[in-house]
């Protein structure tokens, strides 16, 4: 009989390989697998007896409405309008990992100030002169500010290293993958 250890570093391994996928195709299945996969790993987690914290839920429903964000940049096939919507989905998936984070923890400050600063130059000086739409424009700006303070909260939770630190890292690798997005 597998372990659910077994179990879940082939869940991890298929979400890695999920992602490089992603960024070779064009296949919705793989720009939402590792968000899918993130959702199984918890309700594997919940259904043994190494049962997560009921705050882990935000975690869950945030990949869901990040799949839906996926699907929405999958078929937007150069619709504004598309695009907004997906982002705004991405956005509260933001809210759910902020939300998660806050009950572990508070927002590290001087690492926010610092990754704000420069976010938002990287925002006035390379994003800022190539929209025309304000509407997408503002959605950007928005989207980068939740994505920062995100991973500045990420980084001030409490709890044990190991859990805080997986946290972390994958919050890092959406604001990498929100930082593609935008341009």
């Amino acid at each position: 009989m597998w372990s659910i250890k077994f179990c879940l570093y082939g869940f991890l391994v298929l979400s890695a390989a999920t992602a490089v996928l992603a960024l070779n195709t064009s296949g919705f299945v793989y720009k939402s697998g590792t968000a899918g996969i993130g959702a199984l790993i918890i309700l594997l987690l919940q259904f043994q007896r190494l049962k997560p914290p009921k705050a882990v839920w935000l975690v869950f429903a945030a990949f869901l409405f990040s799949i839906g964000g996926d699907w929405f940049l999958s078929i937007m096939k150069g619709d504004n309008g598309l695009f907004i919507k997906g982002i705004a989905l991405y956005f509260i998936a933001h809210l759910g990992y902020l939300w998660y984070a806050a009950l572990n923890g508070k927002l590290n400050r001087k690492f926010t100030v610092i990754l704000l600063s420069s976010f938002l130059l990287y925002f006035y000086f390379l994003l800022w002169p190539r929209f025309e739409e304000t509407m997408l424009l503002l959605a950007v700006l928005i989207y980068l500010l939740i994505s920062c303070l995100s991973l500045g909260m990420a980084v001030g939770m409490n709890g044990s290293a190991i859990a805080k630190w997986v946290f972390v890292f994958g919050v890092f690798l959406i604001l990498i993958s929100d930082t593609i997005i935008s341009f």
